[in-house]
């Protein structure tokens, strides 16, 4: 089943093991590498995730010089760059750091479906840095929300939208995905984050991660989509 970001293709089967990350964006090569195992599958692609992430980060930042990496193919540079002398031309480096920039959307909410061991799951999720927080769920299910990078073993977590009602829900580690989840959270949540501006999550031991609301809307409008059909 493809999983399509905003510039690769990760495909991964139900029941094998093949991984295969194909950019649509910039000149790298397809990556075709051996087989895969279901938790080396998550792992690489969690890994591939937040190396995307690093390097759109580091092609935007003015303070790291405002370039996109020079390597000779990069998942980040455009194919017109693939014989342009980039150290001869910073309009065009400067170019694809800003086409990087739109590739990867900063701390924004987004709606995706993959196919897991138990069926299409629903995802609306948002990623800062090494923090995921979201909210998952399969057609005519309660949907689950889930934390990643911030807590360790059970714990009990408020989520606060603003200055609306606070949700206190117990969580605990998911083996299969590795991230915690918590499926004591209501559907007023989800209505709180869609016209919301930032949401805190606060846990027991004083661990805290706040994420923007950006593009929330339109991901837990899909989201809420999903959950209906039947």
């Amino acid at each position: 089943m493809p999983k399509v970001s905003n510039s690769f293709i990760f495909v991964r089967t139900k029941y094998g093991s093949t991984l295969l990350i194909d950019f649509i964006d910039g000149n790298e090569p397809p990556w075709n590498p051996a087989s895969f195992e279901k938790f080396e599958q998550q792992v690489s692609f969690k890994a591939y995730e937040q190396c995307l992430s690093d390097l759109s980060q580091m092609a935007a930042d003015p303070a790291q010089g405002g370039s996109a990496p020079l390597s000779s193919t990069s998942p980040l540079k455009p194919e017109a760059l693939n014989n342009a002398d980039t150290s001869s031309a910073p309009p065009v480096v400067n170019k694809g750091a800003d086409q990087a920039e739109a590739m990867v959307p900063p701390e924004q909410w987004q709606f995706s479906t993959r196919e897991e061991d138990w069926g299409q799951t629903c995802y609306a999720e948002i990623q800062k840095r090494d923090v995921k927080v979201g909210f998952m769920g399969s057609p005519g299910e309660h949907p689950t929300g889930f934390v990643e990078g911030v807590f360790k073993g059970d714990t009990r977590a408020t989520w606060h939208v603003d200055d609306k009602p606070a949700y206190v829900s117990d969580g605990g580690q998911n083996d299969y995905s590795g991230w915690h989840e918590f499926d004591q959270l209501p559907m007023d949540l989800l209505d709180q984050i869609s016209s919301g501006k930032e949401l805190a999550i606060t846990g027991a031991k004083g661990e805290r991660t706040v994420v923007s609301l950006k593009g929330a809307s339109e991901a837990v409008s899909r989201l809420e989509a999903c959950f209906g059909k039947h």
